[in-house]
């Protein structure tokens, strides 16, 4: 099941279905927000819609498009797709790629963050998120980023807590 937000899905991160509107402000702690690029490049509806084969079949054909910022959100359609997948190789091959084109790097980094969070590697993470950050500007929304930040926060904190509290059941 999925549901179309604007150019934005929300992306649990345990199961992977689109359950919620982040928009609506419903949003939990164990989600994360992706984003599509543009929705004039084909694939990007079927995508946001949860149509993930047809959105990547359909962004194949733009990967290498002249124009760098169709060139991007096509890449980066792959990136989201592939992610909501499970398929982390792809993902990542996809998501990487968008980044190097340089174009919404606040958008693509914001997805590789997510990326890293699903693939357990946090401190990553933290450093896309903050790389996003810092190349938004005004065009990224801080709610979004905002949300992604704390979600790897909380997440960091509980494995500290937990490395904590084994080093002191340890000693006891």
């Amino acid at each position: 099941m999925s549901k179309r937000i604007e150019n934005k899905f929300v992306l649990p991160g345990l199961f992977f279905a689109l359950l919620l509107s982040f928009a609506s402000g419903s949003a939990s702690a164990e989600e994360l927000v992706m984003s599509t690029i543009t929705s004039d490049v084909p694939g990007t509806n079927e995508i946001l819609d949860g149509n993930y084969s047809e959105g990547i079949r359909q962004s194949e054909g733009y990967v290498n498009a002249s124009y760098n910022l169709r060139k991007a959100a096509a890449r980066n359609n792959l990136c989201v797709a592939y992610t909501a997948l499970k398929q982390f190789e792809d993902a990542t091959k996809w998501c990487d790629a968008a980044i190097e084109v340089g174009r919404r790097v606040s958008v693509t980094k914001n997805n590789r963050a997510v990326l890293a969070y699903l693939m357990g590697d946090y401190e990553f993470s933290t450093q896309l998120l903050s790389e996003a950050r810092e190349a938004a500007g005004g065009f990224m929304s801080a709610p979004k980023l905002n949300h992604n930040e704390h979600v790897v926060e909380l997440k960091i904190a509980e494995l500290k807590g937990e490395k904590i509290f084994a080093s002191f059941a340890k000693t006891n």
